[in-house]
């Protein structure tokens, strides 16, 4: 059965990612797992010769409850907002250690679709994109990363904006959105932003014809615009508030919109004030499909 995944760290900005994640779970049919990852559960314990450490135990006990409190949350939620044919298993898994590890002992065993997570408590939106662990997650696990921002309402997805630099792997990524975008129902808006000044290489024109094809194709449910601007992120931001979109999606290799992103430092300040919900493909699940078929 597939499976999304929720990270959460029992905080309000982790439980509205979980509720995201309930209601998309619905529309597409597949169980959620709500994990929670915790450095200070002991995977042994207690030490040789020695006494149980009840803190660790107290811990870990405490930890439980707020997870199936979490999970009798979501149910009450998905039982409120869902239709009563669309019943979806949800579940909990509380795992000791380094958050990436788990993560991908989930995906070894599990059909898991994405994952879902909200930004990290305490932090700034930059520390998901730079050395946290939300991008090691990116860089090292081949499933999408939805990013649900605190305070986003997130009730609906009906238009979805896919940023596009023409690499020849964004014809899987959008091809994967059409199918998501099947089961969802939303509008695919595929964007390319050419930068003022900037002396850009020749664009590949298989992907160019691809997505014309199918925009001409699929239109109104598939769009392509080709637009103008001084600075990638803000510029795609600015196209996200005027288009009324619900989700901004980008595919993460080498050449990347998401890469260029990193590298603009300008462009901080805009993601902190215009957050909004972002999924980032990597390059990992691209390979990940062609290697099964």
């Amino acid at each position: 059965m597939k499976t999304i995944l929720v990270l959460t760290d029992f905080t309000n900005k982790s439980l509205i990612a979980a509720e995201a994640a309930v209601l998309l779970a619905g529309k597409i049919h597949a169980d959620v797992l709500v994990m929670h990852s915790d450095n200070n559960i002991s995977i042994i314990p207690y030490y040789e010769g020695g006494v149980m450490i009840t803190e660790n135990v107290s811990w870990e006990n405490m930890q439980k409850e707020q997870l199936n409190k979490l999970i009798v949350h979501l149910k009450a939620f998905a039982s409120l907002h869902l239709e009563q044919h669309l019943k979806i298993n949800i579940r909990g898994k509380l795992m000791p250690g380094e958050l990436l590890t788990n993560v991908q002992e989930i995906v070894k065993h599990h059909d898991i679709e994405f994952i879902v997570t909200g930004t990290r408590s305490g932090s700034k939106i930059d520390h998901i994109l730079f050395g946290s662990d939300i991008s090691t997650i990116i860089e090292h696990v081949d499933r999408p990363v939805l990013i649900i921002p605190k305070n986003y309402n997130f009730l609906r997805l009906d238009r979805v904006i896919f940023a596009t630099n023409f690499n020849e792997t964004d014809i899987d990524a959008i091809n994967d959105l059409l199918a998501l975008g099947e089961l969802l129902e939303y509008q695919l808006e595929i964007v390319h932003v050419s930068l003022y000044g900037s002396k850009q290489r020749m664009k590949n024109e298989k992907v160019r014809s691809y997505i014309n094809e199918i925009s001409e194709e699929k239109y109104p449910t598939v769009m392509f615009k080709n637009i103008k601007g001084k600075r990638l992120l803000p510029r795609l931001i600015k196209q996200f508030q005027e288009r009324e979109a619900d989700l901004l999606v980008f595919s993460h290799q080498h050449h990347s919109f998401f890469t260029q992103i990193l590298k603009e430092g300008t462009t901080i300040n805009a993601l902190r004030q215009q957050k909004i919900p972002i999924m980032v493909v990597p390059i990992a699940q691209i390979e990940h499909k062609k290697n099964k078929n």
